[in-house]
């Protein structure tokens, strides 16, 4: 089973989007980084309740969500960054979430299939 829309969608799907309906792919852009910045919120869920961290990798992520506001994008990313970029915590997250931290914190666009509201549908 796929776990978000870039394990199934064609590679090129994004950059046909952004070609043949600008304002679409705008619209499909903004929605995912103001929705999925909710999945992301440290402030609202302990990603880490069924794998703990250490006192040393709480420590850490501790002044990576200080930084996190919800509504400043690039306080979003940085977040996302900098989990993704700790291997000891990274790992620890749930596997769910990986793809939604590593979509935010890379500048990409990426979406769990569970939380989708529109399916695109791709002609051949």
């Amino acid at each position: 089973w796929t776990a978000s829309l870039t394990t199934f969608a064609s590679p090129n799907l994004a950059s046909a989007i952004g070609e043949r309906a600008p304002l679409l792919g705008a619209a499909l852009a903004s929605f995912n980084d103001e929705f999925n910045a909710g999945l992301v919120n440290p402030h609202l869920k302990d990603f880490f309740a069924k794998t703990p961290l250490t006192d040393e990798e709480a420590s850490r992520y501790e002044g990576y969500k200080a930084a996190f506001v919800i509504d400043k994008g690039d306080t979003v990313r940085t977040f996302c960054k900098c989990v993704v970029e700790d291997a000891d915590i990274f790992k620890k997250l749930p596997g769910f979430k990986k793809s939604t931290f590593k979509a935010f914190a890379y500048g990409g666009c990426d979406s769990p299939l569970c939380d989708q509201l529109i399916f695109a549908y791709e002609r051949p």
